[in-house]
């Protein structure tokens, strides 16, 4: 069987889930997604972002926060900020050492 290759490019958008029924309402998932691709092949990015509650002619959306993408962010800006103050830290003692001698 010959492999078909995917034409390059990218696709962003909402997802919603097949609905399914607890405690006698109707709840849908929702997502986003980022879906890449390129001829060798791709990559697709997935994340849930609410679910929908329907019971009877109420619907409520609830939202989910996202701790996760916060704590790596957190984590990657700590890292830039460590090296930014250890490289001007060492510039500083290397010159201090300079104008010493």
């Amino acid at each position: 069987m010959q492999q078909q290759l995917r034409a390059p490019g990218w696709h962003i958008g909402r997802t919603r889930g097949k609905p399914f029924t607890a405690f006698g309402m109707q709840v849908v998932p929702i997502g986003f997604a980022v879906h890449v691709s390129w001829p060798g092949g791709g990559f697709t990015w997935h994340r849930p972002v609410a679910v929908e509650v329907r019971h009877g002619d109420d619907v409520r959306r609830l939202a989910i926060h996202d701790v996760t993408l916060e704590a790596i962010v957190s984590i990657v800006m700590t890292g830039i900020a460590i090296v930014i103050l250890s490289t001007s830290w060492k510039r500083w003692i290397h010159t201090k050492r300079r104008n010493i001698s």
